[in-house]
């Protein structure tokens, strides 16, 4: 259709009419009928936001907006759901009277009700499930066919919860009817400062603490709602009565109270609520209010994702306030006054009527930032049709690949709830109560039976989540083999888990890069970790079996001869973090060098802590550090170089001009890769450049890529390291996710230069409170390990819980006991250093059981002191952990003795050893 300018004046409003489009004799529009609308749209000059109206029957409805721009085209999407049949006009205005509007390439496409459900059902099956096949085989790789198949879900990967308030901590039957629904809530308002503080000073924050206490025993993840809100109606009055020099204290205040205490134990922070509509502390406190806002919050919890949310943005047409374009931007303008961080876009959801095609296009839109995307109060008023409104949404939804959770806001009161209940007050679904509970029971699966093809595979389609498997047939006996298994989202649109029966023992492989689970142990009803099965993996790839021959000097074999094996060192590297006070406490240092072989300094070797001010760097105490560690046999990784984290760089550089701070990256990098050349085993180049980009937002988007290759050439001998977060520890956060990390590393091994260079895999490895999702870690592990690379688990801790022990416990030991995996060192040490979330030991460095547990696995993981008699022809075997071993033998007849020094490692041939008396 050609572009046109025939434009007309109505009541202060410019306006493009149907008539100018051609669309007057073809534009009708018929009862129940969803029309998807798109169009190019220019305006004469400047910018102006033009709206796309309907004038129908049931009167003039608004179908979308877009901020149209002089000199270049923009795509307006969105339409309508169609009440009444008849003709209509289509047509596009704006408030800006100054500015001609044009159109072009207008494309109106009318959908069935029947057709848009056909769509929805198309992108679920695509984006929320996944292709699996199960292959079943005896001990000889033989196909069972014919077995029995039994498949169960045991947990839903997508998040989908409903608020909740005060009223479940005295009701039970709440608690019941809530818990045997949902994984994730929101507290409706009791973690908000208005709840929190009533009067200043006076903080309380009990019932907050016992509904996520509540939360965390029934494993319900919690999102943290909300650390201010922008809507004036909602301050407390002693707030509003400060000035703004006060109001700012106030209100750090509250951020670091809030978040401090939450940090680690909720999964997501609706930081600054509704600051599209509402503008109560930029107006006190300046236009960069809310970056400062987030920013703190970043500092003060940095596992948790940082949310907006708005109202009406996939609501309300006519609401100008928060139009996707304008969410947009007030993103841009974040990121623009001060925080670069990680986002995602909250959208509340409370509806009146639909309009699913506006929905469906501005998720489109908001979609193209590449941010995490939540329903996170959705609701419905109340109407004949609530329920069917309630499917609708939530179907439109789910099928959509942007949004990554649902949050309902329907908390049950006795009184009535806000604006949707689910059941009565005896806890009986109402209608909507109905509709969740079908969707729960859509997107599980219980008791899928099938059998195996004479190939021995059972195909199957499955939602994502975490499932069990259970395998029987006549030739394996009575025995069942069970199994659990992920399907998750990837790159690959099928995935392959193979059950092979070995002496009543399950053993499983990956065929592909899948995301399948592959542990035995319990999900739910507490914590429990099959710590017999990690075992025999460690055995596998941490431990080799060894012959040896002792032999006289002529080579006649001393039989009976006594033999004692020592292991001088460990061959995997189990470490510890450092800090500056182990340069004055002899006992810390006894207490270091007595149990760990490696180290990483916290900050000593930071930027900042290296030059806090420019040209000024003082390196006094991270050498005294490598001192010591050399003195002590303790090898060093080197942690780091860069930090692309904006909050974490000396407070000199943040603003350097682009110029001026590539000069000064420049001698950084220089200055401490040449200061520690060949005296560490690794450098964390940049840490933390998937979920950051301070350098390449400053100095290009090859600025990691150059800083690899200036390490390398400065220091080739040492293997240079990513290192980041949440690529094992949390499977939601997709900026981090292995497929992510995989792509970063290819771009840093293919830049011009950089052939050659050693190169590994760091995971800080930071989990929160709450079960670990040892599934996906086995997982995540499997995909990074099949590029061949070292990895390593860089900073390991878990954050405060009653089973923290456990949890620790069965992340060191899955860690340990996959193959990809060549160290780990823990992000913890004495009390002396103020540990963030665990110490393993007090103050006068007596072990905590965190401590204890250290201690156990180090002893596990040594062959200690073996004392063998060889046989008659002076053989013997030995199973030993890889490392350095002495052997001391001795002839039981002369008494004569010698020793031996030897390395035992996973690449040395499986030859007999001999070891000569008298050479």
């Amino acid at each position: 259709m050609p572009s046109t300018r025939l434009l007309y004046s109505h009541g202060g409003l410019k306006r493009l009419q149907s008539e100018s489009l051609g669309l007057t004799n073809s534009l009708r529009i018929n009862n129940c009928v969803i029309v998807f609308l798109a169009a190019w749209l220019q305006v004469s000059h400047g910018n102006a936001e033009v709206a796309a109206m309907f004038k129908t029957p049931a009167g003039v409805k608004n179908a979308g907006w877009v901020i149209a721009k002089h000199g270049c085209w923009s795509m307006l999407k969105g339409g309508l759901t169609v009440t009444d049949s008849g003709p209509a006009q289509l047509y596009f205005e704006s408030k800006n009277t100054l500015v001609e509007i044009w159109a072009d390439s207008i494309s109106l496409q009318p959908f069935t009700q029947e057709q848009w459900r056909s769509h929805q059902d198309i992108s679920t099956e695509k984006y929320r499930m996944r292709k699996i096949k199960i292959h079943a085989i005896d001990a000889q790789g033989n196909p069972l066919t014919k077995a029995k198949v039994s498949i169960t879900q045991r947990k839903r990967n997508f998040p989908f919860g409903c608020a909740m308030n005060q009223n479940i901590l005295s009701n039970k039957a709440f608690q019941d009817w809530f818990t045997s629904r949902f994984k994730v809530t929101t507290f409706e308002n009791e973690m908000k400062w208005y709840s929190t503080e009533k009067s200043p000073g006076k903080e309380n924050y009990s019932i907050p603490d016992a509904m996520l206490q509540f939360a965390q025993k029934h494993h319900i993840a919690v999102r943290g709602h909300n650390v201010v809100w922008d809507d004036p109606k909602h301050q407390q009055q002693w707030v509003k009565s400060l000035p703004p020099s006060l109001l700012s204290f106030a209100v750090q205040k509250r951020i670091k109270s809030v978040v401090q205490r939450y940090k680690g134990q909720v999964i997501a922070w609706d930081v600054n609520n509704e600051n599209l509509h509402f503008s109560f502390y930029e107006s006190k406190l300046g236009r960069n209010a809310s970056a400062v806002f987030y920013r703190k919050a970043r500092r003060l919890d940095k596992k948790a994702t940082l949310f907006l949310n708005e109202y009406n943005t996939i609501e309300e047409v006519s609401d100008g306030s928060t139009t996707p374009d304008k969410y947009l931007a007030k993103i841009r303008e974040i990121r623009s006054t001060g925080y670069r961080g990680p986002l995602a876009i909250g959208l509340e959801g409370h509806f009146n009527v639909p309009n699913l095609p506006y929905m469906r296009a501005v998720i489109d839109k908001l979609a193209k930032a590449r941010l995490p995307i939540w329903l996170t109060e959705l609701d419905v008023s109340s109407s004949p049709s609530q329920a069917m409104y309630l499917e609708e949404i939530i179907r439109e939804a789910y099928a959509h690949p942007a949004v990554k959770g649902i949050v309902m806001w329907a908390s049950w009161r006795p009184e009535g709830c806000y604006q949707m209940c689910l059941t009565d007050n005896q806890f009986k679904n109402l209608p909507t109560g109905d509709v969740v509970d079908k969707f729960i029971a859509e997107w599980s699966h219980k008791g899928l039976l099938g059998v195996t093809d004479t190939a021995g595979f059972f195909d199957s389609s499955l939602f994502h989540g975490e499932y069990e498997v259970k395998i029987s047939h006549p030739n394996i006996g009575n025995t069942t083999l069970v199994q659990l298994f992920e399907v998750a989202s990837s790159a690959s649109s099928q995935q392959t888990l193979h059950v092979k029966n070995m002496k009543n023992l399950t053993e499983t492989s990956i065929l592909m890069l899948s995301c399948i689970l592959l542990y035995s142990g319990h999900l739910s009803e507490g914590f429990s970790y099959d710590y017999s099965a990690t075992a025999k993996a460690s055995a596998l790839v941490r431990k080799k079996k060894l012959s040896f021959q002792v032999c006289h000097a002529n080579r006649t074999a001393v039989g009976g001869a006594s033999v004692t094996i020592k292991q001088a060192r460990s061959g995997f590297p189990f470490g510890c973090a450092m800090t500056r006070n182990v340069l004055k406490s002899n006992a810390y240092q006894k207490w270091f060098a007595s149990r760990f072989l490696i180290t990483t300094f916290r900050n000593e070797m930071k930027w900042y802590s290296t030059e806090t001010e420019q040209g000024h760097e003082n390196y006094t105490i991270p050498d005294a550090m490598v001192k010591f560690a050399k003195q002590n046999d303790i090898s060093v990784r080197g942690h780091n170089i860069f930090w692309e984290n904006p909050d974490f760089q000396p407070q000199w550089v943040k603003p350097l001009s682009a110029m001026e701070l590539k000069k000064a990256a420049a001698e950084r990098i220089n200055s401490v890769v040449s200061r520690y050349r060949g005296k560490l085993i690794a450098w964390d180049v940049v840490n933390e450049n998937l979920h950051f980009s301070f350098f390449e937002d400053n100095l290009g988007k090859n600025a990691s890529e150059i800083f690899y290759s200036t390490a390398y050439h400065l220091d080739p001998r040492t293997t240079m390291f990513m290192n980041e977060y949440n690529t094992i520890e949390y499977s939601g956060d997709e900026a981090a996710s292995p497929e992510k990390y995989i792509e970063k590393l290819e771009e840093i091994k293919s830049y011009p230069g950089n052939a050659g260079m050693l190169v590994g895999i760091g995971l800080q490895s930071h989990f929160g409170s709450g079960q670990p999702n040892i599934a996906y870690m086995r997982v995540a592990l499997d995909i990074l390990g099949a590029t061949g690379l070292p990895i390593w688990l860089t900073e390991v801790d878990v954050q405060k819980d009653p089973n923290q022990i456990q949890y620790l416990e069965a992340i060191l030991r899955e860690g340990y006991s996959h193959p990809a995996v060549q160290g780990i060192v823990i992000w913890s040490g004495p009390a002396i250093d103020g540990c963030d979330v665990m110490c393993l030991t007090d103050y006068n460095y007596k072990n905590t059981p965190t401590g204890d547990l250290v201690d156990k696995l180090i002893k596990e993981w040594k062959s200690g002191n073996q004392k063998i008699t060889a046989d008659s022809e002076g053989f013997f075997d030995i199973s030993l952990f890889h490392g350095e071993y002495i052997a001391t033998v001795t002839d039981p007849e002369t008494n004569s003795s010698t020793s031996i020094r030897f390395d035992v490692a996973k690449n040395i041939p499986s030859e007999t050893v001999h070891i000569r008396i008298g050479v």
